[in-house]
């Protein structure tokens, strides 16, 4: 069975709620190896068969957390890895280095909401060049993208945030994610 990794923070968020309910997802197919830096309690339904790794690390981001990532890779030999935050880093250089062939940067933050630092911006550019899908949030976030770090349109997608609307009425089906998953099968 292939496998794919996703990498978030496990707890009650928005963004959690979006990527658990990936995992479940992808999970049918695929096998779905989380990695978190911290898998604080929550509400949420994971598939029994997901397995939960937690970084090394309080914030994924060392030698000892890349390390611990490339023995994964190796081990489940994931076609799509999904880095988020603080997990893109090493996500695209962990992922390029063995060889995954989808390594995809959910991108969340807009450069507008950072300090102005020029080395991290080269270093982000560098990183996000390694992908090769980044997902954005917004169309706002596709332009940061382009004009921030000098990405392509085509190497950028939007998938905008999926939460449970709270205004919504009636039957919910949560087996059901409108996203285009073609490059993870």
């Amino acid at each position: 069975m292939r496998s794919v990794f996703i990498a978030f923070t496990l707890k009650n968020s928005s963004v959690s709620e979006f990527f658990v309910s990936l995992a479940n997802y992808l999970s049918r197919t695929h096998q779905v190896i989380l990695i978190t830096h911290a898998n604080e309690e929550h509400s949420f339904k994971l598939n029994r068969t997901i397995k939960v790794f937690q970084w090394p690390t309080k914030r994924p981001k060392t030698l000892k957390d890349l390390f611990f990532l490339l023995k994964l890779i190796r081990h489940y030999k994931p076609r799509t890895i999904i880095g988020n935050f603080a997990a893109v880093n090493l996500f695209m250089i962990g992922g390029y280095m063995m060889g995954v062939k989808n390594r995809i940067a959910w991108y969340h933050t807009l450069t507008t909401q950072l300090e102005e630092n020029k080395i991290l911006k080269i270093r982000k550019r560098f990183f996000y060049k390694l992908a090769t899908k980044v997902v954005a949030n917004s169309v706002a976030g596709e332009l940061d993208l382009q004009e921030n770090f000098g990405l392509p349109a085509s190497k950028i997608e939007v998938v905008n945030n999926a939460v449970i609307d709270p205004e919504i009425k009636g039957e919910i089906n949560f087996n059901n994610i409108v996203l285009q998953v073609d490059y993870i099968k």
